[in-house]
């Protein structure tokens, strides 16, 4: 599928065949098995530039949201449909536009519906879907811009549900306990010096199972392994080592993807190439260069990875406007 624009990220529906493929300015809604383009959804309304988005309530009757650069968020209804679409919400995160311009991110904790935002370098902003209020900022401690986030909130069921995980663009990570006060959130301070400094690409947290680990992955292509039980003294690791390290990819990591349910995690390299891992121990077992069909170009350098919520598909964006689907990724692609 050849998209408009250069895509920034993609997510799937979870049971229509349905891509949502989002760009700077609009959200493309694709169907990727006749791979046709149903309808383009102006994101926010020709006010800045999207950066980011989440389905919520992905199971039922979802909802998009997006934030664009002026940290202004949009909430759609019925966005699937050109015709039905309808603005639910919008408000402006941090109530001023940010002055730097660094990356937004959003987090979305499904238990207790709160969205925490990312758009200013010293702080985050916390707000409440259904009341519709914001709640409290949370100080980062740090100049470093946040680059990326995960919440505890649903992810799993034995790892506190007020623990938010960010990573940051000096390779640091910092574990953010939300029933502390403002100043006092940051509980726990994390890097690996092997790194060099190269920032965090994704943070993900084991999900619903008994183990308390976290996944981070940092640009130089390595992934680290953390234990987050408490150990004697009170803290948030049980060690100041990770218990696993991988090297994912050479160099230049750009995207990383978890799948839901099955053991299997992909990482897209600026080197124009996707290599598939199975988890918790980094095997690799496939590796995409190449688009299907016959002499198929190389793919682009990779931009955004997204797993089906519940099928064996993978979807990829690339900066040479190519959004690809495959299935099988264990040993072959499809689309």
């Amino acid at each position: 599928m050849k998209n408009p624009k250069r895509p920034i990220q993609v997510n799937f529906h979870p049971f229509h065949p349905y891509l949502y493929i989002l760009d700077e300015s609009h959200c493309h809604v694709w169907n990727y098995t006749r791979t046709t383009l149903l309808h383009s959804l102006e994101c926010c309304e020709g006010r800045g530039q999207t950066k980011h988005s989440i389905l919520l309530n992905p199971n039922f009757r979802p909802f998009f949201c997006v934030l664009n650069n002026d940290a202004e968020v949009y909430i759609w209804r019925d966005f699937q449909s050109a015709k039905e679409k309808t603005l639910a919400s919008a408000f402006r995160a941090f109530g001023e536009v940010p002055k730097q311009k660094i990356p937004m991110l959003m987090n979305y904790g499904e238990v207790k519906n709160n969205l925490i935002i990312s758009g200013q370098s010293k702080r985050m902003a916390c707000w409440n879907l259904i009341k519709e209020i914001r709640l409290a900022d949370i100080q980062t401690q740090t100049e470093m811009p946040l680059t990326a986030m995960a919440s505890s909130d649903g992810a799993s069921e034995n790892v506190q549900e007020n623990l938010l995980l960010s990573g940051f663009h000096d390779g640091v990570c910092r574990i953010f306990d939300l029933r502390m006060n403002p100043g006092d959130q940051v509980v726990q301070r994390f890097e690996n010096s092997s790194t060099g400094n190269k920032y965090v690409v994704n943070v993900h947290l084991v999900p619903k199972t008994d183990q308390k680990h976290v996944y981070v992955s940092h640009s130089s292509g390595e992934m680290f392994l953390w234990d987050l039980r408490k150990n004697g003294r009170g803290r948030y690791l049980l060690s100041d080592k990770p218990f696993q390290t991988h090297k994912v990819v050479n160099n230049n990591l750009k995207a990383v993807a978890f799948h839901n349910y099955a053991p299997v995690m992909a990482c897209g390299s600026k080197d124009q190439y996707i290599r598939i891992l199975n988890v918790p121990w980094g095997d690799s077992l496939n590796d995409i260069k190449f688009h299907e069909g016959f002499m198929g170009q190389r793919v682009g350098p990779i931009v955004s990875l997204a797993f089906h919520p519940f099928q064996y598909k993978l979807a990829s964006a690339g900066l040479d406007n190519v959004v690809s689907v495959y299935e099988k990724v264990f040993n072959q692609s499809r689309y």
